[in-house]
């Protein structure tokens, strides 16, 4: 019976999957500024090329950056908002709702949304900053220091109401009796979260927190429309993180590069799911 769900799984996953590794081997070019040429099989050619380009190196550093800053803070404040909406208060499911908003916002709305805010000439962000006496005159922000910092701010607007959602019904597995019985004995907040809700909630974000950060490293239209907005050539901009990389060599039809770093992305993706399956692992043992 499972024959034909599998046959349907290899035909539109592993497929497309393969095929683009193999890409990622050959020299295939489809037209653009670099014209056709017979495709064939070119071995490391087009992945040494791509790590010696210095592009590509400080993209990957950014989204790094970018990455990590995300996961810490997104969620450090998911702890916290699941946490306030996991009491008894009222208007709860109101304002369950509106913490849930940003899930329904298309990425590239995100991206343009910010875009307009950090835009020296409209923005309302980079005037309060020259305001508050942090930069002298008006900036596009992603160029500016703390690049990374600007850049992760719409990323973990995107990423919070999903971790807190995640968090919240993991801490509402709890054994409430144990909550009860700490707030008896005296526990405060701080430590019934530290010796009650973070280990109960420990197993969820071993296996969310790797899945988070390969969910950065795939991040796409935010950071396109991002830095389409007031940020001039991307190049120039030094902000070519992996995807967008990736595209850039697309739209110049080096399919063959392209593809190349699709593959990098792909090892990086794979070691997060093995990070996280290690982890879960380990959290289950210890149950």
């Amino acid at each position: 019976m499972l024959l034909p769900v599998t046959i349907v799984a290899i035909l539109l996953g592993g497929y497309p999957i393969v095929t683009g590794i193999w890409v990622g081997f050959t020299n295939e070019r489809v037209g653009g500024v670099f014209g056709i040429v017979k495709t064939h099989f070119i071995g490391f050619t087009n992945f040494r090329s791509i790590i010696d380009d210095p592009l590509f190196r400080g993209g990957a550093v950014l989204i790094l950056e970018i990455a990590g800053a995300v996961v810490a803070i997104t969620y450090v404040l998911a702890y916290l908002q699941a946490s306030l909406l996991n009491m008894d208060f009222r208007l709860r499911r109101v304002v369950r709702t509106i913490a849930l908003l940003p899930m329904a916002v298309p990425a590239v709305v995100v991206g343009e949304l910010f875009g307009y805010l950090y835009d020296p000439s409209v923005g309302s962000v980079d005037g309060w900053l020259v305001r508050l006496g942090l930069v002298k005159t008006p900036q596009f922000l992603p160029d500016a220091n703390f690049r990374w910092m600007w850049i992760a701010i719409p990323a973990i607007w995107m990423a919070l109401p999903f971790a807190t959602l995640f968090l919240l019904a993991a801490m509402q597995g709890i054994d409430a009796e144990q909550l009860e019985a700490a707030t008896v004995d005296g526990a405060g907040w701080a430590r019934r979260f530290w010796h009650i809700t973070f280990p109960g909630t420990r197993g969820a974000l071993a296996a969310i927190v790797p899945l988070s950060f390969a969910a950065q490293m795939l991040a796409f239209e935010m950071y396109l429309a991002l830095f389409g907005q007031g940020g001039g050539d991307l190049a120039s901009a030094g902000v070519l993180i992996p995807t967008v990389y990736a595209y850039e060599n697309l739209s110049n039809g080096l399919m063959g590069r392209a593809a190349a770093t699709g593959d990098l992305i792909l090892v990086a993706i794979v070691a997060a799911f093995g990070v996280s399956r290690y982890l879960s692992l380990r959290e289950d043992r210890k149950g």
